[in-house]
């Protein structure tokens, strides 16, 4: 696998040979094939979203 992201927070985004994305985060693991990425990013971005809405 290839790292294509490392952040200070310790997220890690790596790409295999076939082309399919894995997320780590310490024990943690999502695997996600590229088709799917942008549901992936929707997702998070709504959880994200209702989580600020709950902290205010």
């Amino acid at each position: 696998m290839t790292a294509a992201v490392k952040q200070q927070d310790e997220i890690e985004v790596f790409v295999n040979e076939a082309g399919g994305i894995t997320i780590r985060q310490d024990d943690d693991l999502v695997a996600v094939l590229p088709q799917n990425a942008e549901a992936l990013i929707q997702a998070i971005r709504s959880a994200k979203r209702m989580a600020l809405e709950v902290k205010e």
